[in-house]
């Protein structure tokens, strides 16, 4: 009967263990990408915020690929954040023409832009809000790459969602 219990026991206390791992592991996760878009973008975000990955591409190979995570808060910290971010070198949406039709496809001077970035990982067209651009490229011709490698936060102020995009090909 002894035996039993000390089973019992171990048993309880792997579980544990294994169950913990597995916590603090998707944990370290979610705080290594908030930590990556504050680097990226040269802003905090709140204390309190919930992290969600939409797309991610960069496992197949190093370095190169999109993706899209999303970060939500309320209540005080919108209000901080919004205040912040009008401060700093954010633009108010709509984007530049050139990077809408990147992100979201269209037509100009009679040429079709079919990058259509947004449909392919998720992202919904906002209306309201903020944006900022970090360009990893030296060209400036945003429509006329041979490769992207840009990073892209956009704040739906309707929703309280901020989006990081993130592109290297």
């Amino acid at each position: 009967m002894k035996k039993y219990f000390l089973y019992v026991g171990l048993f309880l206390f792997v579980t544990l263990l294994v169950t913990s791992h597995f916590l603090l592991k998707n944990e370290k996760k979610r705080d290594k990408e908030i930590i990556e878009f504050e680097q990226v973008f040269n802003q905090k975000l709140p204390d309190k915020i919930t992290f969600k990955e939409i797309y991610n591409s960069y496992c197949s190979f190093p370095y190169e690929g999109v993706k899209l995570y999303s970060y939500s808060f309320s209540g005080e910290s919108v209000e901080k954040f919004i205040s912040e971010i009008k401060t700093d070198s954010w633009n108010s949406l709509p984007l530049m023409e050139s990077l809408n039709l990147l992100i979201y496809g269209g037509s100009k001077n009679n040429t079709e832009y079919m990058y259509h970035f947004a449909n392919e990982v998720g992202l919904p067209e906002i209306k309201n809000g903020y944006w900022k651009f970090i360009n990893r490229n030296k060209n400036t011709d945003l429509l006329n790459y041979s490769a992207y490698n840009f990073s892209l936060a956009i704040y739906d102020s309707d929703n309280n969602i901020l989006y990081f995009f993130r592109i290297d090909t």
